[in-house]
């Protein structure tokens, strides 16, 4: 199983009255980063410039459309609609099966920081997958531009705090002071899951892995259809003759 996760800066509204995270910091599939980042030029707009050169909405509008489309989700229109929270600004949740091993490839784009994926909990190698520079151990982090596939062992059922490793000096600038942090659920073996608006599952028509994020989803135990309702998963789970 595997994920394409990158690591970028964005502007983060915590609520509609504006209070946001100018220096925020985020985990996201990178299948969504068009979408994000079309939110946040689509934010610039009106705004003084900055001391960078910046992408237009018109860059990413059609990748950010086409993304949001098979999400189910509506993009903002209006530089004050960018401006409030968003539904893809938030934790990465990622989800595996226990027994899997996971692969995940972590991009960064963010300007002069190395960043890592720390996994709180076993199923790797410490010297290549820990996500952090720690004492005489090589570094597994990944700097502005590069990439690193972390493998990660799926022993035990439960939820994995994951978060990134690259700065523990406690400053303004050190490590989830602005973000950069989600978790790893472990379902059990051969169970599935799903989007509970579109209905997308975790396995396509031809039985590939799909990504799916976020932290609601249904997920479906073995021998449940993705057909199956919300409403019905029950009444589908039932044992027989019970």
């Amino acid at each position: 199983m595997k994920y394409q996760v990158t690591a970028l800066q964005v502007v983060i509204y915590f609520n509609r009255e504006g209070d946001h995270d100018h220096n925020g910091l985020i985990f996201a599939l990178t299948k969504n980063v068009s979408i994000l980042k079309y939110i946040q030029a689509l934010g610039r707009v009106g705004l003084p410039p900055g001391p960078e050169p910046s992408d237009t909405p018109d860059t990413w509008y059609a990748k950010a459309k086409a993304r949001a489309d098979v999400l189910g989700i509506t993009l903002p229109s209006t530089p004050e609609e960018a401006r409030q929270p968003h539904p893809l600004m938030r934790p990465l949740v990622l989800r595996a099966r226990k027994g899997d091993l996971l692969q995940v490839e972590l991009r960064n784009e963010i300007q002069r920081r190395k960043v890592g994926l720390h996994l709180v909990g076993g199923g790797y190698d410490v010297k290549e997958d820990e996500g952090s520079h720690v004492g005489r151990s090589p570094s597994s982090l990944v700097r502005t531009g590069g990439r690193h596939v972390y493998d990660w062992r799926c022993e035990n059922e439960g939820v994995f705090p994951i978060h990134d490793g690259g700065n523990y000096s406690g400053g303004e600038d050190g490590t989830n002071v602005h973000g950069l942090f989600g978790a790893l659920i472990v379902e059990p073996a051969s169970s599935r899951w799903r989007d509970p608006v579109t209905g997308r599952s975790s396995v396509d028509a031809r039985g590939m892995h799909q990504e799916l994020d976020g932290l609601y989803l249904d997920v479906l135990p073995p021998g449940v259809p993705d057909a199956c309702a919300p409403s019905t998963l029950r009444e589908c789970c039932r044992t027989p003759g019970r």
